[in-house]
């Protein structure tokens, strides 16, 4: 791939409308195999912010799952229409390369924080995650990718951007403390 081609893929594959169709099929994915994974049990493993999204889904007597898809299809719908005018020069050679990048990213994060882990921190896999299956692994890392993600870099950070617009001047101190912010917040949770 050529300079102009690589610029021109990150260029187009960091937009909305590439995102949301990549990620449709995986939210897909990660509800088929939760329920898969786990079946006749009362109580599934999921990732916390699903559980956060869709506990207060059933306190508006919601079925969660279904609500889960029709929300996903709704914003979807929204966006294909905001974007409707690059819907005709979707690359779809680009899907296969936005996979391709995925997969070496996961590989060497796995990677990088499992000697992180091992190494420094004495940390070992036994335990919970050890008990999981494959199936039920796989489903909650594409869980912790979807959600993890639009929860805590996408609405959280936009609602602190725009927090910290009010009180700050200057939009890249807002961003810059939002992500922060963000970050602490996540790694927080994450721990507890």
């Amino acid at each position: 791939m050529s300079e102009k081609s690589a610029q021109h893929y990150f260029r187009t594959t960091s937009g909305i409308l590439y995102s949301y169709l990549i990620c449709l099929p995986l939210l897909l994915a990660y509800e088929i195999l939760i329920l898969i994974s786990q079946p006749g049990q009362d109580a599934l493993i999921r990732i916390s912010v699903d559980v956060w999204f869709k506990s207060i889904f059933n306190v508006f007597g919601l079925n969660p799952v279904s609500t889960t898809l029709l929300l996903a299809a709704l914003f979807g719908g929204y966006i294909v229409y905001k974007k409707r005018h690059e819907m005709s020069s979707i690359r779809k050679k680009y899907f296969a390369f936005m996979l391709v990048e995925a997969f070496v990213y996961a590989v060497l994060i796995s990677f990088t924080i499992g000697f992180f882990l091992g190494s420094f921190l004495n940390i070992s896999s036994d335990g919970y995650l050890a008990s999981l299956t494959k199936l039920q692994l796989i489903a909650l890392s594409l869980g912790a990718g979807l959600y993890e993600e639009l929860f805590f870099r996408v609405i959280l950070v936009s609602v602190l951007i725009y927090l910290f617009n009010n009180f700050f001047e200057g939009k890249k101190t807002s961003i810059l403390l939002a992500t922060i912010v963000a970050a602490l917040i996540f790694s927080a949770l994450s721990t507890t």
